[in-house]
């Protein structure tokens, strides 16, 4: 319990000073709080052993604060299921991905690139310009693999593709990687042709040899006019994938964020249900006094926090009119007070 230390001092301090009230018996409130707990914990089935290696994903942990009342801290696989989403990790990925346009970093590389090189040497000029060009293919076709890679985990992670589903994802996505590998080594290989062509070109003696040299071996432009044609199609589909890829992704967890609101509603309401069906067993909680449920990350984001708990503050006085039939629990459930923190 994240609060638990913290208010279990300021229920000692509080009881240390002398300010409870001495009509309440705290023996035989903190057997009914215990008892109430284990009621809503065996109701609610979070006394299950359901996650990994038998661990409990749920369960209630209570205490009582003098003046204030019982506060329940309820831990339920629904949040397990809100944080699996990654929706914030989610979209920082994708906002890291687009946030820059590799072009521009990369044009701004080869003006620089190509100014430093000699005036003279326009062959030179030519050739780190292209070799430049050949980065940004990179740059685009494995931005867009991270791309859609982050968008098939959330596909996974929303239950919109299984693990079947996502595996051939994967698959496809690795077989972009290894062409993108190749194509790469092409060009690596083509540019080193290029070196060796022009230092070939440097070493001849007289210009007629230069000139039959350069005549001799391959057209540098003509190759790498006919590579860049060649990696387009590869740069294409890496663009479609991610796009939609992301367009699943997006619709998937709009209808994932829906099916788990309405999750935590009919959890909430089956909560309150049980609160005025064995609210009773508080009956030695002050009548003044309230009963708080903290429901652990299942908290609205907000500017402090993307986790946050949420908590529901429930008079006892509104919990007695909920036992006697003069509200039902959706009615106990708008009037608590109820907020993210």
């Amino acid at each position: 319990m994240k609060l638990n230390s913290v208010i279990y001092s300021m229920s000692l301090f509080v009881v240390s000073s002398g300010l409870h009230s001495q009509e309440v018996d705290l023996d035989s409130l903190q057997e009914s709080i215990s008892i109430f707990s284990s009621i809503v914990e065996e109701s609610l089935e979070l006394d299950q052993a359901t996650g990994i290696f038998g661990n409990r994903l749920g369960g209630v942990d209570s205490i009582y604060l003098d003046g204030q009342g019982a506060v329940l801290e309820i831990r339920t696989p629904l949040a397990n299921q809100k944080n699996q989403m990654g929706f914030s990790s989610l979209g920082r990925a994708m906002r890291s991905i687009n946030r820059a346009n590799p072009f521009a970093a990369i044009g701004a590389q080869s003006e620089n690139t190509s100014l430093n090189a000699s005036g003279d040497n326009p062959a030179m000029q030519e050739g780190l310009m292209e070799k430049m060009a050949s980065v940004d293919f990179s740059l685009v076709v494995n931005s867009s693999i991270q791309q859609a890679a982050a968008a098939a985990r959330s596909l996974r992670n929303t239950g919109a593709v299984d693990d079947a589903g996502y595996a051939q994802l994967q698959q496809e996505l690795d077989s972009l990687r290894v062409q993108t590998s190749e194509k790469m080594t092409e060009m690596r290989s083509l540019i080193s042709r290029s070196v060796d062509q022009q230092s070939s070109a440097e070493r001849e003696t007289s210009i007629q040899e230069s000139v039959a040299a350069q005549d001799a071996s391959f057209d540098f432009k003509t190759e790498y006019d006919a590579f860049m044609a060649r990696v387009e199609p590869l740069k294409e589909l890496a663009l479609k994938k991610a796009a939609e890829l992301q367009a699943r992704s997006e619709q998937a967890q709009k209808e994932y964020g829906v099916r788990l609101e309405q999750d935590i509603e009919a959890f909430e309401v089956k909560l309150f249900a049980i609160l005025c069906t064995y609210g009773a067993t508080l009956r030695e909680l002050p009548n003044n006094e309230s009963v708080s449920i903290i429901l652990e990350d299942l908290g609205d984001e907000t500017e402090r926090s993307k986790q946050s708990d949420k908590v529901h503050v429930v008079a006892k006085a509104d919990l007695l009119k909920c036992q006697s039939g003069e509200m039902d629990a959706v009615s106990l459930l708008a009037e608590s007070t109820t907020y993210s923190y």
